[in-house]
């Protein structure tokens, strides 16, 4: 990717991704709301596939571990539920009483 060449390009990057965080931020909402019953992802072979959200054991877990940053799940009490293999990898060993056992 090469850098804007001018700062009208770099304005429309910047409303661009604006708009693309603002499309993240609602659909997050409306998963948390429970108001998806599905996901589109493309698999390995590039193909789009349908997936029921409530029944997503093993594509959830693959997605959780193949996304490149590091990622935590707290309960409701803050106690980390899931680290993927990311935030493993970059951090240091966790106190016991973080982890929820």
């Amino acid at each position: 990717m090469e850098p804007p060449a001018s700062v009208a390009e770099l304005e429309a990057d910047l409303a661009e991704a604006r708009r693309r965080l603002a499309e993240a931020e609602a659909t997050l909402e409306a998963i948390r709301a429970g108001n998806v019953d599905a996901l589109v992802i493309t698999n390995n072979r590039g193909q789009e596939e349908v997936r029921n959200i409530l029944n997503m054991g093993s594509l959830a877990n693959s997605m959780f571990n193949q996304v490149s940053q590091p990622i935590f799940i707290l309960d409701a009490q803050n106690r980390i539920q899931r680290l993927n293999q990311r935030i493993t990898q970059q951090a240091a060993p966790l106190p016991s009483p973080l982890l929820n056992k």
